[in-house]
């Protein structure tokens, strides 16, 4: 008898935020090494397709910039994409203007405007709720 079993998969295209954002790197060979998430991200596509799995991926608006056609893969293959802030930005050392306005920012890369946000660390977040109401409202 064959087993059933669920399984969610996500991933974080973060790519160079990473080294800009949260790491505060200034060195070009510590920044490169996040050009590398573009070419796992092509292989994982090229794998995710194979085998028909959906997944959620949680993208930097940093990001999303810089690889536009890359990200829109993504979303073109049915993938969710999730709230990342805007260059992998840590909320707990932000004041809560601030990291309203990392959320805005990171939000107003995505296109098509998400109907949902998903965050990767909403428990940590004060502006989270706040900025997902106005957004919907915004929407409406």
């Amino acid at each position: 008898m064959a087993a059933n079993a669920s399984v969610c998969l996500s991933f974080d295209f973060d790519a160079i935020s990473v080294w800009l954002g949260s790491l505060n790197a200034t060195s070009p060979s510590a920044i490169s090494r996040g050009e590398f998430g573009a070419v796992a991200t092509e292989r994982l596509l090229e794998m995710l397709a194979r085998w028909e799995i959906k997944s959620t991926w949680f993208i930097p608006g940093h990001t999303i910039d810089t690889y536009p056609d890359l990200v829109r893969r993504v979303a073109d293959a049915g993938h969710e994409i999730g709230h990342h802030n805007y260059c992998h930005e840590n909320p707990i050392s932000l004041s809560l203007d601030d990291e309203k306005r990392v959320l805005d920012r990171g939000t107003g890369t995505q296109r098509p405007k998400p109907h949902r946000m998903k965050s990767a660390m909403k428990f940590r977040r004060r502006a989270f709720p706040e900025v997902c109401q106005r957004q919907a409202q915004d929407r409406s």
